[in-house]
């Protein structure tokens, strides 16, 4: 009696696997750059201006997850319809990498044009201005 399965499960798209994995690398790394963004103006506060030096190591970091996003609506959306041609697995992970991609980058947008706009309006902004030094002298 030879065991022959019903049912398949069909290959999983490498593109949605790799959208869905970009996306959550990218969310990762924002987190821990925020969090890092907040350590840092704490201790440009504690060390009285020295944090500032802190800022150049996360400056390369917060350029991280705008690129692991943009991969991830990338290879999404070319995932899905490789998925629809070939009716491979996926689809799901597709969808995920792509919602956690536009997400982030719509977060990123929103937050970018926030730093613009609120200066010129006249809005002060305090974290931006912590931890920096006075080169005016």
């Amino acid at each position: 009696m030879d065991y022959q399965p019903t049912s398949l499960k069909p290959k999983n798209n490498s593109l949605a696997v790799v959208s869905l994995v970009s996306g959550i690398v990218a969310w990762v790394i924002a987190l821990l750059t925020l969090c890092s963004n907040i350590v840092i103006s704490l201790a440009g506060i504690a060390t009285g201006g020295i944090g500032w030096l802190l800022y150049c190591c996360v400056v390369p970091l917060v350029c991280l997850p705008p690129i692991g996003w943009i991969v991830g609506i990338i290879t999404g959306h070319i995932g899905k319809n490789q998925i629809k041609q070939s009716g491979e697995g996926g689809n799901g992970m597709a969808t995920a990498g792509l919602i956690m991609g536009y997400v982030g980058l719509g977060l990123t947008i929103i937050s970018i044009c926030l730093l613009v706009v609120l200066p010129l309006i006249g809005v002060s902004i305090p974290f931006l201005s912590v931890g920096l030094p006075d080169f005016s002298q």
